[in-house]
């Protein structure tokens, strides 16, 4: 080790850390969508083949869970800061209903005011790109370890407190960055789910604030995620019924 690093403050190593892997992230991530896209202009076959591989959102959840488990390792990262324990059921049951309740408030609020009343006549699994049967836990891994690495790098610079909500706030900021993020929040059918997974990352830092434990983070970010695809199913179903007067057919779009 450097002898100007073994002598640095206890923050310089995690946030190092993970500068560092957001800076690889967001390099692949580009890497990888231009080469999809240079590849979907291929006329031969195999190369149509390869460009329609749906590996991206599993191969980002493994590569931020992989991150994650070699800061926490190598003692880079606070198991704390991450949030890497059991949930403290007594302050848990005290405060976790009360928090949840403001934050799936904000979660209305935020994902609701921008969709309620148009529901896109897309798929969800088309919008959000979801077609396989790993994509739903790979969803929730990528974006809970994304989250808890982020917590991990700013904990030993902020606190634990700080850290989670800075962890938010940057996670979003990121999500611009992304390839497609700001294509996405100017479509009109894709803006909510994205205003979605942003709402859904408060509601998961409050509960991991509140619990103390990522793992309740994770629980609620399921529920409030199952939640908003049943309103979206009913409010279809409602605006449909509302334009035609009768329920639409049983029969499942094409995917």
């Amino acid at each position: 080790m450097p002898h100007w690093l073994a002598n640095a403050p206890a923050w310089v190593g995690p946030l190092g850390f993970g500068c560092a892997c957001i800076v690889l992230w967001l390099a692949i991530a580009h890497g990888v969508t231009a080469l999809a896209r240079w590849l979907s202009h291929r006329s031969k076959r195999p190369f149509q083949w390869v460009s329609t591989w749906g590996l991206g959102r599993l191969a980002s959840a493994i590569g931020a869970a992989a991150a994650l488990d070699v800061a926490l390792l190598y003692g880079v990262f606070s198991a704390l800061d991450v949030g890497l324990r059991a949930p403290d059921w007594a302050v848990t049951l005290e405060w976790l209903p009360a928090t949840v309740g403001i934050m799936a408030l904000w979660l209305a609020f935020l994902w609701g005011a921008a969709w309620w009343g148009r529901p896109s006549r897309t798929p969800r699994a088309r919008l959000w790109g979801w077609g396989n049967a790993w994509d739903l836990p790979a969803y929730l891994a990528f974006h809970e370890a994304s989250l808890a690495l982020l917590r991990g790098a700013l904990g030993p610079a902020l606190g634990s407190y700080w850290g989670a909500w800075s962890a938010v706030i940057l996670k979003g900021s990121l999500a611009i960055l992304a390839p497609g993020g700001v294509t996405s929040l100017r479509e009109p059918d894709h803006r909510p789910w994205v205003l979605l997974t942003a709402a859904l990352d408060w509601l998961s830092s409050a509960a991991m604030v509140t619990s103390g434990s990522l793992w309740a983070g994770l629980i609620v970010r399921f529920v409030g995620l199952a939640s908003a695809l049943v309103a979206y199913r009913l409010a279809g179903r409602a605006a449909h019924q509302k334009k035609t007067g009768c329920l639409p057919s049983s029969e499942r779009q094409p995917e």
